[in-house]
């Protein structure tokens, strides 16, 4: 994976080790029909915070007052930047081949098959809001690509910064480009070379 050399800080793109590494261990993973089962038989719930990543039911994070109100925050700004093409939505599914991640947001497109949960080529942008879950969700990157999202951002707010992944290789199903933003830089989000919309990291980290 190369990384792409477009801004004065670049970090090295994160190597997928796999979200169930245990030594010695078999682990069973579920597909995403079977995880929907569960869901659909109420085995799981809304009150079950789990999500599937690459097979395996993970425990999501407990959202803090920090990561509460980043979200608040973005969910306004971005409801004023969005036209009617997309959809945003909120710590709801996207579905892959082996995974259905819930981010924290998923720009998709209005007019997607509906019916089912939207799958990458639906998804214009996921946004994960980044505290004590920062480190899977930099490994959530290389199941975001290989769904085919075209961008992702992190919202780290313990670096106070964002960490922007793109440049998406359809053939390897990987980003090829990692920028490192801080406060007075400016996030584009670009779609057939229009821009959708623009945020500050500082809009991105309010309140964090």
């Amino acid at each position: 994976m190369a990384a792409v050399l477009e801004s004065p800080e670049v970090d090295k793109l994160p190597a997928d080790r796999g979200l169930a590494s245990t030594a010695g261990v078999e682990v069973y993973r579920w597909s995403v029909e079977q995880y929907q089962h569960m869901v659909e038989a109420g085995i799981l719930t809304s009150e079950d915070r789990v999500e599937l990543l690459e097979g395996v039911v993970v425990a999501k994070m407990t959202n803090n007052p920090a990561h509460a109100e980043v979200i608040e925050q973005i969910t306004k700004r971005l409801s004023k930047r969005i036209s009617d093409a997309w959809s945003i939505r909120v710590q709801l599914p996207i579905q892959s081949l082996r995974s259905q991640p819930e981010p924290d947001f998923a720009i998709v497109r209005d007019d997607r098959v509906r019916g089912r949960h939207p799958t990458g080529a639906d998804t214009l942008l996921v946004i994960e809001v980044a505290d004590s879950s920062l480190t899977i969700d930099r490994e959530k990157s290389g199941i975001y690509a290989r769904a085919g999202v075209s961008n992702y951002w992190i919202i780290n707010i313990p670096d106070q910064r964002v960490e922007s992944y793109s440049r998406l290789n359809s053939t390897t199903g990987e980003y090829e480009a990692l920028l490192i933003h801080h406060k007075g830089e400016t996030l584009k989000l670009e779609t057939n070379a229009v821009v959708l919309f623009e945020l500050s990291v500082r809009d991105l980290l309010a309140n964090s």
